[in-house]
């Protein structure tokens, strides 16, 4: 398995043997931590990302039915 930074990851199974799993185990542990945290930044990056790309758009549409709004009004006097 590879991290979010770019390192790899090896993955022991179960069956791996208590001595190499144990001394592997606090590292596995800090780095599904560090995946887990940058998979949360990149979560709260992306749906800012989406919030600011919704508001632009709901304007633009806006805008856009106020002048089609306005183009009407005016060929109408």
């Amino acid at each position: 398995q590879s991290a979010g930074s770019g390192a790899r990851v090896r993955w022991l199974p179960p069956s791996a043997g208590g001595e190499a799993q144990g001394r592997h185990r606090p590292v596995q542990m800090e780095l599904r931590a560090r995946a887990r945290d940058v998979t949360a930044s990149q979560l709260k990056a992306a749906a800012t990302v989406s919030q600011v790309w919704l508001f632009e758009a709901i304007q633009c549409v806006s805008s856009q039915l106020q002048a089609a709004r306005s183009g009407r009004a005016g060929a109408a006097h």
